[in-house]
């Protein structure tokens, strides 16, 4: 057997590479299945955990909050699982991606996130407050406070900073922007972030969420590292929990004014700083790969460790790198190409309809705001 450079290798000494990847019919599909999940979810928890859940929530408030964060993420992860397994694809390192650890280029995802939120936080809360105002919301079950309620909060704090960076990256980066890339870069980060933000059903995130899932998507598409997306938005998270817990309280003392004075300017200034330091990094290197993709050049991170898959075209069996993603070929084209995929060749997933996905796309942002309106 021979790889791309026509130098024999043996397959026991690499770790195969799934090359399978998603069209823009699943990114459509699995936004619309993750929203009717969700609008159904109330009323099946209701009715399987209903009596169990008012017994906890007398009980004790952050328990209750706890199992509500653990339900609705189980659920996206849930989605996103049974989807990659039913179209044969790995939504951590497949298609094109990695999910690896690489330090410099977690510095400046974390400084990049880090900078979104400085500088975008301060927004997000005025226009969290307006729309609170203008729009009518729910009101909030009281605080019900037990001998246990510190241990259930700390974990409530842990899991939702920990547990959508795994499930909700899965499914909006791993499986929605992956498969909108068949229809361009731009687009599927600018269509994913529209829909990561719709997905959280609250007119006071929109801005912030849309805002990180443009700077999460455009990293994860730079990059094609998975792991830097979970990253990204466990620091996300982590912010919002911090500012939260310790900065807001210190803005309501005597002498809060002084302090919002100094903190907010601090923070506006770091966050232009970490913004462009991070921008300038991974726009370089976007610059860099397209320059190298347009030479016929390797595009991938020179200190990468090489990930390879095997295809069979003619009867011969190839080793090809894992960057060098194979073509889209659409429902009536012939691709004679096999991939080994989950033990088997096969041929690739095709690339979807145009027409049929954006119709999907168009309804799912219109489902989407319609559960929005209805809160």
């Amino acid at each position: 057997m021979e790889n791309a450079s026509g130098q024999n290798s043996s397959t026991k000494e690499l770790k195969l590479y799934n090359p399978n990847r998603f069209n823009g019919l699943d990114g459509a599909l699995c936004f619309i299945t993750v929203l009717v999940a969700f609008a159904l979810m109330p009323y099946v928890v209701k009715l399987l955990l209903g009596d169990v859940l008012l017994a906890i929530s007398k009980y004790d408030t952050y328990i209750y909050m706890v199992i509500s964060v653990t339900i609705s993420q189980a659920v996206i992860f849930f989605v996103g699982f049974v989807y990659c397994k039913i179209r044969r694809v790995n939504p951590f390192a497949g298609g094109g991606y990695k999910a690896s650890w690489d330090g410099i280029h977690v510095l400046m995802s974390i400084m990049l996130t880090l900078g979104v939120m400085m500088l975008f936080y301060f927004t997000h809360s005025q226009f969290f407050g307006y729309a609170s105002e203008l729009l009518p919301s729910s009101q909030g079950m009281p605080t019900v406070i037990s001998p246990f309620s510190a241990l259930f909060a700390l974990i409530y704090i842990a899991e939702i900073a920990v547990l959508p960076a795994i499930a909700e990256e899965m499914v909006f980066r791993g499986i929605i922007m992956r498969g909108f890339e068949q229809f361009g870069g731009l687009f599927a980060v600018l269509c994913s972030s529209v829909m990561f933000s719709l997905m959280h059903g609250n007119f006071g995130q929109l801005i912030l969420q849309f805002i990180g899932g443009l700077a999460i998507g455009g990293v994860v598409y730079i990059t094609k590292n998975y792991l830097l997306g979970s990253i990204m938005h466990f620091v996300n998270n982590a912010f919002s929990i911090i500012y939260t817990l310790l900065i807001i309280p210190l803005t309501d003392s005597p002498i809060s004014y002084k302090i919002t004075a100094v903190t907010g300017s601090v923070t506006i200034i770091l966050g232009v700083v970490f913004c462009l330091v991070s921008g300038i990094y991974f726009i370089s290197m976007l610059i860099e790969k397209e320059k190298n993709r347009a030479l016929g050049k390797d595009t991938s991170f020179k200190y990468e460790k090489k990930r390879y898959y095997l295809m069979q075209s003619n009867g011969k069996e190839k080793l090809c790198p894992h960057d060098s993603v194979p073509t889209f070929y659409i429902k009536d084209e012939r691709d004679d190409r096999l991939f080994l995929i989950k033990g088997q060749y096969r041929a690739l997933n095709k690339g979807a309809s145009y027409k049929l996905s954006f119709i999907l796309i168009c309804v799912g942002i219109l489902l989407a705001t319609i559960l929005l309106f209805l809160g």
